[in-house]
């Protein structure tokens, strides 16, 4: 078992493992890619980040330490998930983090980043202008899906347009073309985004501002979510 320092400390609640989850979905799993985006990030102990290169989770947690940021491997995060236990301990080094579970012990050694990824510096680069969060609206979840049924076995994308106080849907394939419309008071835009990658961020936010580049969501438990649109 590694020896040495524990630098940080932080409790295993259920907030913890939430965020876990939540940001291991938009966590790559190609071995192929760079380092910083194949795990997921605890910085200055207040906070959790993700990033796969085409969508990005941010979950802020309390309390904040001032010290560190560390990058726990899929494999470690994915552990402590089936292992489930709260009240234990997260404690980390420069080399390793440590999850005291209950009767477990698991050990992760941290991915090492030669060229680390600034999560917030990414988000401000990629949205311009002003967000206008509104509430998800009824029956999105289910549009998505019809749309995917479609859009995912050709990768094409779906269109987004708001005017005049409704969402619009449209994805045309070789397959067929689906359409839908929702009531949504947001500004009009008109954005092309994958189907699948937005019902995964809607069935975990209550939010959503749509802009001509990206995607974003929220929700009331801390979690930030932003999806690369197509083009």
């Amino acid at each position: 078992e590694p020896e040495g320092k524990w630098e940080v400390s932080v409790v295993i609640d259920q907030s913890l493992l939430t965020g876990l989850e939540q940001c291991l979905q938009t966590a790559s799993r190609d071995a192929a890619t760079q380092p910083a985006f194949v795990g997921v990030w605890l910085k200055r102990g207040s906070t959790l980040y993700s990033c796969d290169g085409d969508a990005l989770s941010r979950v802020t947690l309390l309390p904040d330490l001032p010290v560190g940021d560390y990058m726990m491997p899929n494999a470690f995060c994915e552990t402590m998930l089936r292992v489930g236990t709260i009240g234990g301990k997260l404690t980390l080094n420069d080399d390793w983090a440590r999850a005291t579970l209950g009767d477990y012990v698991i050990y992760g050694r941290l991915i090492k980043n030669d060229n680390p990824l600034d999560h917030e510096a990414l988000i401000a680069d990629t949205v311009k202008g002003e967000a206008v969060f509104i509430s998800v609206p009824q029956g999105l979840d289910h549009a998505l899906e019809r749309a995917m049924v479609v859009a995912d076995p050709e990768s094409k994308p779906t269109q987004l347009t708001v005017e005049g106080g409704k969402l619009h849907l449209l994805t045309d394939t070789n397959l067929g073309v689906v359409k839908d419309v929702l009531a949504f008071e947001h500004p009009d835009v008109v954005a092309m985004v994958s189907a699948s990658l937005m019902q995964r961020s809607v069935s975990l936010t209550t939010e959503m501002a749509i802009m001509d580049n990206c995607t974003l969501f929220k929700n009331a438990n801390g979690l930030f979510q932003l999806l690369s649109n197509y083009g």
